[in-house]
């Protein structure tokens, strides 16, 4: 439908903040698009059992909060 998207995770990091050097989120994602590794739990995800989805509950030009399929709710914010 038009408010559900289908989710689907590449990768798994989980770290101290300190150890992966996590400041914000913009450098730490442009970090991961371009394959950096982590001193972290850092591997691959396969797609083969995903079956993930988010269906959107509020829209507006800032702001969406979605509820996930096993009962997640989610406040995503634009970033400019």
């Amino acid at each position: 439908s038009d408010q559900r998207v289908n989710v689907k995770f590449n990768r798994l990091i989980i770290g101290s903040q300190r150890f992966i050097g996590y400041q914000s989120p913009n450098p730490f994602i442009a970090d991961i698009e371009k394959g950096k590794k982590f001193i972290a739990i850092d591997f691959s995800l396969q797609e083969r059992d995903q079956k993930g989805w988010l269906d959107i509950t509020y829209l507006d030009e800032d702001l969406r909060i979605g509820r996930g399929n096993v009962g997640s709710v989610f406040v995503l914010t634009k970033v400019v």
